[in-house]
């Protein structure tokens, strides 16, 4: 901000609409990092009341009936509900009723460092020096220049591309209605993907975001309502 977005924004070389798309993406991520870390994944609870539970199946280590696709996570000591996995980056497991908020804020994530990536290549190869007036010799940020570059290099280009592979892996998984846990389970995730009923792929983003409407795919702001083949009790997470 101080180095490259502030000073060539009041030399009127960096237009308010890039501004605008950099903090749209900063302020995204942070509620959608928010929204997967303190959302409830889908612990199966002890008490599951009259809900049909012919098919479940007793956990080897919780010893708590758990429904079909659900898997214990030793870091929460719970059984989830379609688990995908634990992640360490949000402290919570990924399962069905947050796995929606995961992967907006890996899309958010995405686009804030091929933004900020796009910021320093322009600072280093397109923008002209900045004078005095704007960028003081003085200033920290000014007399650091290069070495905050260089980091802001380095750490847009390592979550650019990592990021960018763990969401082709997640919306992969999405298409073939296999978790990761199960795709690292079997020994074909594609056979699991040919025992799955059919169904389009709008449908199964639907039923992973919680709505049909898909300007609200991305929205991290929003109440979802479980999915009632799977519904314990009526809350909206």
């Amino acid at each position: 901000m101080k180095i490259i977005i502030l000073p060539y924004y009041k030399m009127g070389i960096i237009k308010m609409h890039a501004i605008i798309m950099y903090m749209m993406f900063s302020i995204m991520t942070m509620l959608s990092l928010l929204r997967a870390s303190l959302s409830h994944p889908g612990r199966v609870p002890q008490y599951v009341g009259s809900m049909d539970q012919a098919d479940w199946q007793y956990c080897d280590k919780c010893s708590h009936k758990r429904p079909p696709r659900s898997h214990h996570c030793s870091r929460c000591g719970h059984c989830v509900t379609m688990m995908d996995h634990h992640c360490p980056w949000i402290n919570n497991c990924v399962g069905q009723d947050n796995r929606f908020a995961f992967l907006q804020l890996i899309f958010y994530t995405m686009g804030l460092s091929v933004s900020a990536l796009a910021f320093c290549g322009s600072k280093s190869y397109k923008l002209p020096p900045c004078p005095e007036e704007y960028c003081p010799s003085d200033s920290w940020f000014v007399e650091h220049e290069h070495g905050l570059l260089v980091a802001s290099y380095v750490m847009s280009t390592l979550m650019a591309v990592g990021i960018t592979a763990l969401s082709c892996g997640q919306h992969f998984s999405v298409a073939l209605d296999v978790t990761t846990i199960e795709s690292m389970i079997a020994k074909n995730p594609l056979d699991l993907y040919m025992s799955r009923p059919e169904r389009p792929m709008k449908y199964r983003y639907d039923e992973l975001c919680g709505t049909k409407n898909v300007l609200l795919w991305l929205w991290p702001c929003r109440s979802r309502l479980q999915n009632k083949q799977l519904l314990y009790d009526p809350h909206i997470v």
